[in-house]
């Protein structure tokens, strides 16, 4: 939390004092309001021991420090409920793939109605298979697809990596700039691969309220962050889809 600290002398702490005192004596109706908490902070103290203090120390109006504790209760709040909410697990179900040693027994357990990708993320070869795939070519040999399950070879051993899905149709699993994208009307996620499997480099996505007004969202190295409408990220959130290439499926017949 961004704590806003105003030091001040000695005597602008007998005025303050002195003008407190005159409001309660006069029976001000200001007097009677209940406010944030005001602390003169004495100017030999560095700001750095109130940075996590909880409260504006700050010779302010009273109005302006009640909103100031509003807007930053409401930011933290948002940002708290949808950080719980991004780390729920994906409840898919991989394919049983006992029992298979490389790419080509696990695409010889598919079955009709399925379709399978050999492609590259981040420097890694993987083979991608998909429940549902979508806009085949005339002949049905080859299709896209908007869900996949994701494999490597580590070690010799083959290994899942995970489940990823995009919004519908509309946006089929591409790859851009060796990432995989994932997409939908509100949302872009960006994965990579690593040693650890695959990551979730960047999300961005927008939330509306009931009026329309959409506020920004980004996740990026694990942290959550409202975005200014004017971020670059706001405005380059689709550009994958012009400069990134569908990924084609095989599929199963």
């Amino acid at each position: 939390m961004r704590t806003n600290v105003v030091t001040r002398g000695v005597n602008a702490v007998l005025v303050a004092s002195m003008c407190m005192v005159a409001m309660v004596g006069c029976g001000s109706k200001e007097a009677e309001v209940e406010t944030a908490k005001v602390e003169i902070v004495d100017e030999q103290a560095p700001a750095s021991a109130f940075v996590n203090a909880g409260y504006v120390k700050a010779l302010r109006s009273e109005e302006e420090i009640i909103a100031t504790n509003s807007s930053l209760e409401e930011k933290r709040s948002a940002e708290e409920d949808v950080t719980k909410y991004f780390v729920l697990e994906d409840d898919h179900v991989p394919m049983n793939i006992s029992g298979c040693a490389t790419f080509t027994d696990i695409v010889n357990k598919l079955e009709k109605g399925q379709a399978y990708s050999q492609t590259t993320i981040s420097g890694t070869d993987v083979l991608m298979v998909s429940e549902s795939p979508f806009s085949f070519n005339s002949n049905g040999s080859e299709s896209e697809a908007n869900d996949s399950e994701i494999y490597r070879y580590n070690e010799g051993e083959i290994e899942y990596l995970g489940h990823v899905t995009s919004g519908g149709t509309a946006y089929p699993l591409m790859i851009c700039d060796d990432d995989l994208y994932t997409a939908g009307n509100h949302f872009v996620r960006k994965y990579k691969i690593d040693e650890s499997g695959l990551v979730l480099a960047k999300e961005i996505w927008v939330n509306y309220d009931s009026d329309g007004i959409g506020t920004y969202y980004r996740i990026e190295d694990g942290k959550t962050e409202i975005l200014d409408p004017d971020d670059e990220d706001v405005f380059t959130m689709y550009d994958f889809v012009d400069y990134g290439t569908i990924i084609v499926f095989d599929a199963i017949q």
